[in-house]
């Protein structure tokens, strides 16, 4: 392969890659941002996790923006992922029979898992406030999260969340198909996160396994308190490490039991 054809493949595949983020970034956190914070703002008022909301349009455009870099810098090391895979160093196999269709879905559940960990202790490192004020800052600007803050980093910031991909594929065997299923998933859990409503039943922590997945209300709390519920997925890491916000439950509780504000038609 000439040195023209190897730049030209590295650009189709930069390309692609790019395409896939920002379609997965503005049809999630833009469709998100649509219904709860334009077209159904109004019926869905009383779930607004902060009392007085403070997101305007300035953050707004600062966190695509950053969102959108962020992305840039995604794509740009999935072209080394690329690579490796081409060139066998990476654990990633091309037929589903090599391991079964059982561990297929394993392993969507282990990189959950494990994502989840890398997620809980690089969080609170970048909270260390040698580090905090020059890195996990920028992210931190949006108190009254939006779902476009999902992805609004600092670049430095940005490496270390994309790093979790370097960690899966030398990790975990893994097929392409179960890593575009993990990155779909991974971003509607951040959009959710970042929602600023309360999406989630009323009776979520009382369901089994169910209430270890996070709401919407322990990462905005997050944002609000800047210290603790420093989890992505699950509460189990802020539960082991004290690091839950006391006053989460009771806040997720009193949130999601608000009716819905839903106008009530009136027929002549």
């Amino acid at each position: 392969m000439s040195i023209l054809e190897s730049i030209l493949e590295v650009v189709i595949v930069w390309l692609m890659d790019l395409g896939i983020y920002f379609a997965l970034y503005f049809s999630m956190a833009g469709l998100a941002f649509f219904l709860f914070w334009k077209y159904y703002a109004e019926i869905y008022l009383p779930r607004r996790i902060q009392s007085k909301p403070k997101a305007n349009e300035l953050q707004i455009r600062n966190e695509i923006k950053r969102s959108m870099v962020t992305l840039l810098m995604f794509a740009c090391l999935d072209v080394s992922i690329y690579y490796m895979e081409k060139s066998g160093y990476t654990l990633m196999y091309s037929e589903i029979n090599d391991y079964g269709i059982g561990y297929f879905f394993l392993s969507i559940f282990l990189m959950f898992l494990v994502h989840d960990t890398y997620f809980y202790w690089t969080h609170r490192i970048m909270h260390h406030k040698s580090i905090f004020k020059y890195v996990h800052k920028v992210h931190h600007e949006s108190i009254d999260t939006t779902p476009y803050t999902s992805f609004s980093f600092h670049p430095i910031e940005s490496f270390v969340e994309y790093s979790i991909s370097f960690v899966l594929v030398f990790l975990i065997p893994n097929h392409i198909l179960s890593l575009i299923i993990f990155q779909i998933f991974s971003t509607l859990f951040n959009v959710v996160g970042h929602m600023g409503y309360e999406i989630y039943p009323a009776n979520w922590y009382r369901i089994p396994l169910l209430k270890y997945k996070t709401p919407s209300t322990h990462h905005n709390l997050h944002h609000s308190k800047f210290n603790g519920n420093y989890g992505l997925y699950f509460t189990w890491w802020d539960r082991w490490m004290g690091t839950e916000i006391s006053e989460t439950r009771e806040r997720f509780e009193e949130i999601s039991k608000q009716p819905l504000q839903i106008k009530q038609v009136i027929y002549p």
